[in-house]
């Protein structure tokens, strides 16, 4: 457990150090709903992150695309994937490509808490294209607001380093 918090606390400082040097470019976001893919990295990109619409269709609750590249609702009977990054356009699905990528995920409440009752994992990992599943490990209340946030960055290399800009996903709990 210990070792799950070095290597979270590890992650956010790192994407904060990535998300600072990043401001002048900023991120676009999609709004709810939207099917179109986000780029990673304004400056060349190193790929897409993506709502998996066959497995949970993007919410058509409030959205904010100032805050977040988009939404999906999480369900307890389904742990996804909810989101897909690939490098290779739009396809989240088939063969593998290179070179892997490395995806990380931090999932914090409105407070930027670490949130207790959600956990989330890559697979494959590392993986081009990779699917996040979110697992709810206690029960969640049913909302049609945002109520977590997923921080999202993926990276070239295992120890954090050659990453794109954090992704802010909003996560409504049905």
């Amino acid at each position: 457990m210990r070792f799950n918090l070095l290597i979270a606390s590890s992650l956010i400082a790192a994407g904060l150090m990535l998300s600072a040097c990043n401001s002048g470019g900023g991120s676009s976001a999609a709004p709810g709903g939207s099917q179109q893919l986000t780029s990673m990295n304004h400056q060349g990109g190193i790929g897409a992150l993506k709502p998996i619409a066959m497995m949970n269709r993007d919410t058509k609750n409030e959205c904010p695309s100032s805050k977040y590249l988009f939404c999906v609702d999480i369900t307890p009977s389904s742990s996804g994937p909810y989101v897909c990054f690939s490098s290779g356009g739009s396809s989240c699905g088939g063969s593998q490509e290179s070179p892997p990528y490395y995806a990380y995920g931090i999932i914090v409440n409105l407070k930027d808490k670490p949130a207790r009752k959600l956990s989330e994992y890559w697979d494959p990992y590392p993986g081009n294209p990779t699917g996040q599943y979110i697992v709810e490990t206690g029960t969640l209340k049913s909302s049609k607001r945002v109520k977590y946030v997923d921080q999202v960055y993926v990276c070239l290399e295992p120890s954090g380093g050659s990453c794109g800009p954090v992704s802010s996903i909003g996560l409504i709990p049905q």
